[in-house]
């Protein structure tokens, strides 16, 4: 519609907001397909790929008490009798969950707690599903108007880095320091007792 009012350049940037907002209110699968989206400039125009890049640390997070309830239910153990919180909310959110600072009350080790959203794995296998369909009436679309886009394959691209993620409901990351510490480079080991995988 903004292309025949003649207004497209001048709203390009607002309609890029709304659609980050849009994918945003949107499953965990979506969000990850905007995610890999941000980085194709042969798909979008700039103004969109600025805000779509958005996707990838602004993503709204869900509530402290169905992130500790999931944490209490997969440990078979209250929360607050494993770890104690440095800071009161999430320090980073994702499409497929969130992280908090805290310690391990067994020894006062610093950690990040990372737990998933709740109902990921069906909500995200439902919008891949959708999302890939879509992909098909799209690509027949493109190749009708003579364009090589293939968004099936951008699909099962982010079916393939969502697998890893969609296993592990609740980890605890431990950061270590490097030998090459002076250079500011950290690595992050899995303390895998804390670490609860899906079958």
């Amino acid at each position: 519609l903004d292309n025949l009012l003649g207004c497209e350049q001048q709203k390009r940037t607002h309609r890029a907001q709304q659609l980050t907002e849009i994918i945003c209110s949107m499953g965990p699968a979506i969000i990850k397909a905007g995610q890999a989206l941000a980085s194709r400039p042969d798909l979008l125009p700039g103004e969109y790929l600025d805000e779509l890049q958005k996707l990838q640390d602004d993503v709204p997070t869900f509530s402290n008490d169905i992130a500790f309830r999931i944490v209490e239910e997969e440990l078979q153990q209250k929360f607050d009798d494993v770890f104690e919180l440095v800071e009161p909310d999430p320090i980073a959110a994702a499409s497929i969950g969130q992280v908090y600072k805290g310690r391990l009350l067994k020894n006062g080790q610093t950690v990040a707690i990372k737990i998933q959203r709740p109902n990921t794995e069906e909500i995200v296998a439902l919008d891949l599903y959708v999302l890939r369909w879509w992909g098909g009436v799209y690509n027949k679309i493109f190749q009708f108007l003579g364009r090589d886009i293939n968004l099936q394959s951008v699909m099962d691209d982010v079916s393939v880095s969502m697998q890893y993620n969609l296993a592990i409901i609740v980890v605890c990351i431990l950061p270590v320091v490097l030998i090459h510490h002076c250079f500011g480079i950290i690595s992050w080991r899995t303390v895998w007792p804390i670490t609860v995988c899906r079958d």
